[in-house]
């Protein structure tokens, strides 16, 4: 890279070259300042430098130029260093639906895929599927790498879906999907995800496939008044509150800033409310403080973890998820399971739920805290009435169900 110093597309190329290193992306930047005597401008372009593993040169004149064009192409022909080793161990070969440990030991993505591709030569299963971005993309670049073996991808809502978000990360990974769009077989959750891919990726219809999630409705269930009971005093709170819960990540994509917000603004109204957070993430700090800010403390409680999360949705009056996308979110359907009603974003994947005729779903605009607590209002000027939700996850979203739609994939697959 031959620049002058002075960035004039509104990005920080020092920042660009950290999240394309941290993303795995094997990219090498040498850079040239030419005629820069700003020491910041020369600072921004030696940390993309050697945030990417390049040089950087600095040239005041043509001569030096010259020079630091030689330097850059010599660093940039030098051989690499040898692969990094790197393994990957099963428990053994196991039948469908069997569980199996997958230890994996060395560098990112480059070798991963190499080890990928040995343990499906070794192993020769008989389908591959792949979830979420990174593994749907190793295992469909294994297809070019000579593997035979039929690959089904399921992204579980592809990154920043629907958001508009146009970061070089977003992009980046948004170009890989296209590019890997016509190898195997993409099995999206509902019908906002289904149409992202053929509209945005690029999925052939002859490609796509819908298989909703499905969840235990045995062990997702409505609780009895003594289980309710237990179920609050395991997790501290308090008996004769309105519960509000939430299950999902402090991140992007979970929006808890809107959450928070619009919990702020129903309290007002609503002063017996109390929100119950399971989850941890990197936007905890953040929402600490607002919390603190704001004087939440007292009426909201937060779990980190619960191995066997049933008992925190008996615990709860109510479920609340303002996430910004969603493939189809498992916490959603949980919640159905346990017939609660339900506080929801029309986000991409959250707005497939309006189609199912769900009795007690109350919306709110995406983003507007305000619109959200209006949804909260909505939803306790309704407490006391049944929904009939429980009626139609037994009817949509049982394991059976999903294992019953993925099979009939496999076959495809396998037929094809």
């Amino acid at each position: 890279l031959v620049s002058d110093g002075e960035e004039t597309c509104k990005l920080d190329p020092c920042e660009v070259g950290k999240e394309l290193e941290r993303s795995g992306v094997d990219f090498t930047a040498h850079v040239i300042g030419f005629d820069v005597s700003d020491p910041t401008q020369q600072a921004q372009l030696r940390c993309l430098a050697e945030n990417t593993g390049g040089r950087y040169f600095n040239a005041r004149n043509a001569d030096e130029l010259g020079t630091a064009i030689d330097g850059a192409v010599k660093s940039s022909t030098e051989p690499p260093p040898p692969p990094a080793s790197a393994t990957v161990a099963a428990n053994g070969a196991l039948s469908i639906t069997t569980e199996v440990e997958i230890v994996w030991t060395g560098p990112a993505d480059l070798g991963a895929l190499r080890s990928l591709v040995r343990f499906i030569r070794r192993t020769e299963p008989d389908i591959l599927h792949a979830h979420s971005s990174k593994a749907g993309m190793l295992a469909r670049l294994s297809r070019l790498c000579g593997v035979s073996t039929p690959v089904l991808y399921t992204p579980h809502a592809y990154y920043k879906m629907g958001t508009g978000d146009r970061r070089p990360m977003t992009l980046a990974i948004l170009a890989a999907e296209r590019a890997l769009a016509y190898i195997g077989s993409t099995v999206n959750l509902g019908a906002t995800e289904t149409e992202y891919a053929h509209a945005v990726v690029g999925v052939p219809r002859q490609r796509r496939r819908i298989v909703h999630n499905g969840i235990d409705c045995e062990l997702f269930a409505p609780p009895s008044p003594a289980e309710k009971r237990a179920a609050r005093e395991h997790f501290h709170l308090p008996p004769d509150a309105m519960i509000l819960g939430t299950v999902g990540r402090f991140s992007y994509q979970k929006d808890p800033a809107t959450l928070y917000g619009a919990f702020k603004r129903a309290l007002a109204d609503f002063p017996n409310l109390v929100l119950a957070h399971l989850g941890k993430g990197e936007l905890w700090p953040e929402t600490e403080r607002y919390i603190q800010a704001h004087g939440l403390a007292e009426r909201m409680i937060r779990v980190d973890y619960a191995p066997e999360p049933s008992g925190f949705y008996r615990a709860l009056d109510g479920f609340i998820l303002t996430s910004r996308y969603e493939g189809m979110s498992y916490a959603i359907l949980e919640a159905l399971a346990t017939n609660l009603p339900i506080i929801l974003t029309p986000a991409p994947g959250n707005s497939d739920f309006a189609a199912f005729g769900l009795s007690h779903v109350h919306w709110g605009e995406t983003g507007v805290a305000e619109s959200v607590a209006g949804a909260i209002g909505e939803w306790q000027r309704r407490a006391g009435q049944t929904p009939n939700h429980r009626e139609v996850a037994l009817k949509l979203f049982t394991e059976d169900r999903c294992v019953e739609g993925l099979l009939q994939c496999y076959a495809d697959a396998l037929e094809q």
